[in-house]
C-alpha cells in the first residue's frame, strides 16, 4: 500500500478541490448538477481515504474495505449522470428515455459487481488492496464515463463547437481508456506481474490523479459555461425589458404617438450638437371645444375623439415628422426641412378630414377642429423657441375663433 500512497492522496486532493471549487462556482447557478458532481467527489475521496486507512485498522477484513470503496464508486458515477443529465438540459422525451437508460445500466452493472465479488472473494490477496479496487468497481467508471458522453454527444447540437463539451468528453474518455488499461494488465496477470508490468501500472496509478483533475476541470468548466449562457440570456431579457419600459416611457398610452418626456429626452441629447443646420416646422395643434364634450358624453368620448385627431395628423405627415401628444388635448409636430407655406397646406386638410368623425356612444357624427400654430426653426437649439412662437400663434388662433363663434351666436 505504500506504493500507492503518493497517487491515493493525490487523488483525495482532486476529489476534495473539486468538490470545493464546484461549491464556490455552482452557488451563481439557479441549476443542481454542481450539488450532484459536489456530493459525487466528496463520496469517492471518502472512498479512496478508506483504501488508505486499511493499514491503520488490519483487524478489519479487506473485502469490507473493498465493499464500502465500491460503494463510494457507485455514488460518484451516478451522481456523475445526474450532474450531466442537468448540466445538457435534455427535452422531457429524452430526459425520460435518458433516465430510463440510467436505470438499466445501474441494474446491469450492479449484477457484474456481485458476480465480480463472488469471483474475487477468495483471491483478494493475490493483489494489493489499490490494485484489487480497479477489479471491483472500475467497470462503474468505465460505463457511466461513457454514458455520461454519450449524454453531451446525443443532446447537445453541435457539441463540437463548445469548448465545456469538448473538454468533458474528452476528459471522460480518458478516464475510461486509462482504467480499462489498468484493469486489462491486473487480469492479465493475476498471478505473477513482471517487473515491466509492475512499472506501467505504477505510471498509470499515477497518472490517474492527473485524469480526475482534468474531469474535475472539465466540471467547472461546464458550470462556467453554462452560468456565461445564463448570464447572456438574463442581459438579453433585460435590454428586451428595458426597451419595452423605454417605449412605455415615451409613448402616450392613450394614442400611441411620442409624448412630452420623449422629446426632452431626444432634445437632450442632441442639444450640445448643433453642427448642421436642421431647418424645418414646428406645428402645435389644439382640440377645440374637448371639455365640453367630455362633459356631455363623458372621457370615452373624449378619448374617442383624441385618437381619431391623432389619427387625422399622422395621415397628412410624413413617417420622418415627429408625432408627440403635447399635453391633454394638444399635439406637436416636427417636421425637418419642411417650410411653413408647405406646413400649412398639409394641416389645412385636418379639420376637413375631421368633420363628421364617428365616435362611440354618440349617435351622430361630430365635427372635430382644430387650432393650430406654426413656427419655424433653424436647428434643435432654436426649437423650443420656435415651439413657443408655435404655441402663441395657437392661442391665438384660438381666442380668434372664439370671436368668430361669438359673433355668430350673438348674430
Amino acid at each position: 500500500m505504500s506504493s500507492t500512497l503518493y497517487p491515493a492522496l493525490q487523488s483525495i486532493l482532486v476529489a476534495l478541490l473539486a468538490a470545493f471549487g464546484l461549491i464556490t462556482v455552482g452557488r451563481w447557478l439557479k441549476t443542481d448538477e454542481y450539488k450532484m458532481w459536489t456530493w459525487g467527489w466528496l463520496v469517492f475521496a471518502g472512498g479512496i481515504a478508506v483504501l488508505c486507512l486499511a493499514p491503520v485498522f488490519p483487524e478489519i477484513d479487506e473485502r469490507i474495505i473493498l465493499m464500502l470503496q465500491t460503494a463510494s464508486v457507485v455514488v460518484f458515477s451516478v451522481q456523475l449522470a445526474r450532474g450531466t443529465l442537468l448540466a445538457i438540459k435534455a427535452e422531457d422525451v429524452r430526459l425520460y428515455r435518458i433516465r430510463r437508460a440510467i436505470i438499466s445500466l445501474m441494474i446491469l452493472l450492479t449484477v457484474l459487481t456481485l458476480l465480480m465479488a463472488i469471483w474475487r472473494w477468495p483471491f483478494v490477496v493475490r493483489h494489493t488492496l489499490w490494485d484489487e479496487h480497479y477489479l471491483w468497481n472500475g467497470h462503474w467508471i468505465i460505463s457511466f464515463s461513457v454514458l455520461c458522453s454519450w449524454m453531451v454527444l446525443r443532446n447537445q447540437p453541435r457539441w463540437y463547437l463548445r469548448k465545456s463539451n469538448v473538454l468533458f468528453v474528452s476528459a471522460l474518455g480518458l478516464l475510461a481508456v486509462l482504467e480499462i488499461f489498468i484493469i486489462g494488465l491486473i487480469l492479465a496477470y493475476d498471478d505473477v506481474v513482471p517487473a515491466t508490468v509492475q512499472e506501467l501500472l505504477r505510471i498509470l496509478t499515477l497518472a490517474e490523479p492527473i485524469v480526475l483533475l482534468l474531469v474535475a476541470l472539465a466540471m467547472h468548466t461546464m458550470i462556467l459555461d453554462g452560468l456565461i449562457h445564463q448570464l447572456e440570456r438574463t442581459l438579453v431579457h433585460v435590454s428586451k425589458n428595458s426597451a419595452r419600459l423605454k417605449q412605455m416611457a415615451e409613448r402616450d398610452p392613450l394614442t400611441a404617438v411620442l409624448n412630452r418626456h420623449a422629446f426632452y429626452s431626444m432634445v437632450g441629447s442632441k442639444r450640445d450638437d448643433d453642427s448642421r443646420p436642421l431647418g424645418g416646422s414646428v406645428a402645435v395643434l389644439d382640440i377645440d371645444n374637448l371639455k365640453p364634450l367630455n362633459d356631455k358624453h363623458g372621457h370615452q368620448a373624449g378619448d374617442a375623439a383624441i385618437r381619431a385627431v391623432a389619427k387625422a395628423i399622422r395621415s397628412v405627415v410624413r413617417a420622418e415628422d415627429l408625432l408627440f401628444r403635447w399635453g391633454g388635448d394638444e399635439f406637436m409636430v416636427i417636421l425637418p426641412h419642411v417650410t411653413i407655406e408647405e406646413s400649412r397646406w398639409r394641416f389645412e386638410k385636418l379639420n376637413m378630414l375631421l368633420a363628421k368623425t364617428t365616435i362611440p356612444g354618440i349617435d351622430h357624427p361630430i365635427d372635430i377642429t382644430l387650432s393650430i400654430g406654426i413656427s419655424p426653426f433653424s436647428s434643435t437649439n432654436s426649437l423650443e423657441k420656435a415651439i413657443e412662437e408655435a404655441d402663441e400663434r395657437m392661442y391665438a388662433r384660438k381666442s380668434e375663433r372664439k370671436r368668430e363663434r361669438a359673433k355668430t351666436a350673438a348674430s
